[in-house]
């Protein structure tokens, strides 16, 4: 079959015999040097045919080749070929491509090699059909896709358009936003400014107000000391009135006897008569001397008793006015005695007493 008879992009070119994929092994011989070995038919055509050899030694140009398919008597591949040019395959070392040209075919094998030629042919050109159906399918389909792009883009062009109208219209809230929030950062700061300078004063303050605590505390805890002291000097104090009381009331009693003395005397002295009238009043002297004894020692005892319970001559101590206890300071008269121990004053004394505050 000639390339004439194929459509235009099967044709290959100048040759003037169609080539088909072949894929049949095969063993060589070359007659002139006894060579030998294997190889692989990779295309064919009523002329000539490429060979993949196999071989360690290079072989000279223009050699005839004996071929032997092992096809028996569907064999279509020639028994010769003369060698037309070769050419070592890349990233090999004994591998060779090999054009061969066939020369006197016998009818019956240029019949079987037209015949699997004719076959490849159909199949070449079923695939190129098929091929072209396919190209036309995958046009079709690229030219609808590139209508979808196409038109998808004019959406996508148009939702950018919004979007980016929405972006620009997000940044300028986003920066009026970031306005404000500046302004909103710059008076926050200073009234943390205003806050941080009222707590150090507040911290002062309280530091200050610590200290002062710290002083009365110290003040307070003297003072219930103080108070404490006072509790039990007042409680000796009491102790010191209760045996005063105990010996003015003794002192009492003898004044009383004293005066039943007295009374005694008197009447002895008057039913004794004027003899005994000096005795009598040197007599009644000693015993007003002695009466006025008990009446002396009370009277100090008193004193001494009131000044105990007065202010001591203080009007301030320690940092404090002194307090007078009146109630205990007026007990110590002879006012606040129960009666018939009040001792009976001489009538003919006056006593002139001034209290002073």
């Amino acid at each position: 079959m000639n390339t004439v008879d194929l459509p235009r992009a099967l044709r290959g070119g100048s040759r003037r015999h169609v080539r088909v994929k072949e894929n049949t092994r095969l063993l060589w011989h070359v007659r002139e040097s006894g060579l030998v070995g294997h190889g692989r038919i990779r295309n064919l055509s009523a002329s000539g045919m490429l060979v993949e050899l196999t071989s360690v030694n290079a072989f000279p140009d223009q050699s005839i080749f004996s071929f032997d398919s092992n096809l028996n008597d569907a064999n279509y591949i020639p028994d010769t070929g003369q060698l037309v040019w070769r050419k070592k395959k890349r990233f090999s070392s004994n591998e060779y491509l090999c054009g061969f040209q066939f020369a006197d075919l016998p009818v019956v094998l240029l019949y079987r090699l037209k015949k699997r030629i004719e076959s490849g042919v159909r199949d070449l050109i079923r695939m190129w059909k098929i091929n072209r159906a396919v190209s036309i399918f995958l046009g079709v389909v690229t030219g609808a896709l590139i209508g979808y792009a196409v038109w998808l883009g004019g959406v996508i062009f148009q939702d950018v358009s919004r979007s980016n109208e929405g972006f620009l219209a997000t940044a300028t809230q986003q920066a009026d936003l970031t306005r404000e929030y500046q302004r909103f950062y710059a008076d926050t700061t200073r009234q943390l400014a205003d806050v941080t300078l009222e707590l150090n004063q507040t911290t002062a303050l309280y530091a200050d107000t610590t200290r002062r605590l710290a002083d009365v505390t110290l003040g307070l805890n003297q003072t219930i000391a103080l108070y404490q002291e006072s509790q039990k000097s007042l409680q000796a104090t009491q102790q010191e009135l209760a045996v005063v009381k105990s010996v003015l009331s003794q002192t009492e009693s003898l004044l009383a006897a004293a005066q039943a003395k007295n009374v005694g005397a008197k009447q002895q002295a008057v039913a004794a008569g004027s003899q005994a009238g000096q005795a009598s009043a040197a007599l009644i002297n000693q015993i007003k001397y002695e009466n006025r004894l008990p009446r002396i020692s009370a009277l100090a005892e008193r004193d001494r008793v009131r000044l105990m319970y007065g202010n001591q001559g203080y009007f301030v101590k320690g940092g404090q006015p002194v307090q007078v206890d009146e109630q205990q300071y007026q007990a110590t008269s002879f006012d606040a005695l129960p009666p018939g121990k009040v001792p009976n004053p001489d009538p003919k004394v006056r006593v002139n007493v001034t209290v002073f505050q």
